[in-house]
């Protein structure tokens, strides 16, 4: 019952080339919520099945996403121990 949506490599590829030609076409460097649905489709893109952007597959890419997120789970101790040690005395 469980079936995948295959989609040939090619495809991906224009796919992925025609969206960021498209966006950066449209966009003056100010990004709108109008823009989502095309980085939706742009993102899709690449995590699933890009034969050119592989990066996020490579050890080194999933090392850095592993350090990131620890980091970001740091943040809220760091925030916690600011706002409660520090803030008050200044």
């Amino acid at each position: 019952m469980s079936e995948s949506v295959q989609i040939s490599k090619k495809f991906c590829d224009i796919g992925i080339v025609l969206l960021l030609v498209l966006i950066f076409c449209i966009t003056n460097g100010n990004y709108e919520i109008n823009l989502l649905p095309l980085f939706a489709m742009l993102f899709g893109l690449i995590a699933l099945c890009s034969a050119i952007f592989r990066l996020l597959r490579l050890k080194a890419f999933i090392r850095l996403g592993d350090a990131s997120y620890s980091i970001y789970l740091l943040h809220g101790i760091g925030w916690f121990c600011l706002n409660k040690y520090i803030v008050p005395i200044i």
